[in-house]
């Protein structure tokens, strides 16, 4: 059973970061997080996956890549996984990959890409 959904983003945190992010996105930089251009717009989070995230039917955390827990940078490495990604925490504290970068990368900006293949990883749990 699925206890929340954890979202890593490949960017750091902080102000300056977010400037740069926005940056990127205004110049439509290729280097831009992927999980960053679903989530979030230039200025702001996206409307759109506000309103997505509130019908996932299970709590979330959001990590930049300078802000992971122990527990789960030690899964990530462990698995050799690239960010950005979104996890799965399981009931009994383990932990299941959602989304990798590369399926990220595939909804190319689109909040309900994200949402439909969350829902297709959490499916295939159960």
């Amino acid at each position: 059973m699925v206890r929340k959904a954890i979202f890593i983003y490949n960017a750091g945190s902080g102000a300056l970061a977010a400037m740069l992010d926005s940056a990127k996105k205004l110049v439509r930089s290729s280097s831009t997080c992927s999980l960053c251009a679903i989530t979030h717009g230039v200025f702001s989070e996206k409307a759109e996956w506000r309103d997505l995230e509130c019908r996932l039917g299970f709590p979330t955390s959001y990590y930049h890549r300078d802000q992971i827990p122990p527990p789960v940078r030690g899964f990530i490495q462990q698995r050799s996984l690239s960010l950005p990604l979104v996890l799965f925490e399981l009931e009994g504290g383990d932990y299941e990959l959602a989304l990798s970068s590369w399926g990220l990368g595939k909804c190319a900006g689109d909040p309900r890409c994200l949402k439909e293949r969350l829902e297709a990883s959490l499916k295939a749990l159960t």
